[in-house]
């Protein structure tokens, strides 16, 4: 059976600066950077998410379209203006960030579809804690999960969330305890529980009602938290030309890891060490293949190997 992967999340076009000067352009937002990635590994992906019908929202779905991502679930606005990130490049390579919202007056109104029994949902970033679209949200994850879908969720949680951090805190613990796997950044836990140490981020995130951790930390090394174990993989040493993307793809290969092992939402809970060790190790993969380019997403035809 075919198992198809949604993914809910805000839809930006990325303006990426080098020295101060405009070096490349393309569609991003974190969600749909991991699709992207999915849909060039050979997995069926559909995007659920809003865009304004403006040469930027044209662009925008040319590109979904020609990568092979559903674009049936976007939600279109025919008046305002799409939203913009320009990302500045330090030297070395990570990524600071100006984004610019979205504008339209039309009210938000996601199209959801009916969960099928196998498929998955990637969710996270801003519409993880979006409150004009909790109530929708909820019930399509609620759904999902009794329809046996595994649910994997990537809080993406910025700086500038900061301000709103009290107002969200009930929506971010509500996606921890409704997700069978969350893979985040060291970054996004230090502003959620303002934590460092990777043992008291998985005791504050198991609090939460949280299930699974899967840690990353740029550069550095991943954690996976598990109720009966946990393990730490070192991340080879590379030269990035741009890290925008590399822990969208890594979530990419973390659900590329499940389909490909034909892992169900009621297995993840009894996979042992080793099969997450192999998960883990091909999703660092994706993510070095591309801090090898100013692309967010693997490479066309790009062939991992699960070993």
């Amino acid at each position: 059976m075919s198992r198809v992967v949604y993914g809910i999340g805000e839809v930006v076009f990325d303006i990426i600066f080098k020295r101060g000067i405009p070096v490349d352009g393309k569609p991003g937002g974190a969600i749909l950077n991991s699709l992207v990635s999915l849909s060039r590994l050979k997995v069926d992906t559909t995007l659920i998410a809003d865009c304004v019908n403006d040469s930027v929202g044209k662009l925008i779905e040319n590109f979904l379209v020609g990568n092979n991502v559903n674009v049936d679930s976007i939600k279109w606005y025919n008046t305002g203006r799409s939203r913009l990130a320009l990302a500045f490049l330090n030297t070395s390579n990570d990524a600071d960030y100006l984004f610019y919202k979205m504008q339209s007056e039309e009210n938000l109104n996601l199209n959801y579809p009916i969960p099928v029994e196998s498929d998955i949902i990637l969710f996270g970033s801003y519409y993880g804690i979006k409150p004009e679209i909790r109530n929708g949200l909820t019930e399509f994850l609620n759904k999902a999960s009794i329809a046996g879908n595994c649910i994997v969720y990537d809080p993406n949680f910025r700086k500038s969330h900061l301000s709103m951090l009290e107002q969200v805190r009930p929506f971010i613990y509500e996606n921890f305890k409704i997700s069978d796997i969350v893979k985040g950044s060291s970054e996004d836990f230090y502003y959620i529980f303002n934590e460092k140490s990777p043992q008291e981020i998985y005791r504050k995130f198991v609090e939460c009602g949280g299930k699974i951790l899967v840690l990353t930390s740029a550069e550095k090394s991943v954690w996976l938290f598990h109720p009966d174990f946990s393990f730490q993989v070192k991340v080879p040493e590379i030269n990035p030309i741009s890290t925008i993307g590399a822990g969208d793809s890594f979530s990419a290969g973390v659900i590329y890891g499940l389909i490909s092992n034909n892992i169900a939402k009621q297995d993840i809970k009894n996979l042992d060490e080793s099969v997450w060790l192999q998960i883990i190790n091909s999703a660092i993969k994706c993510a070095i293949s591309v801090c090898m380019s100013y692309e967010n997403y693997v490479p066309q035809n790009y062939n991992l190997a699960l070993k």
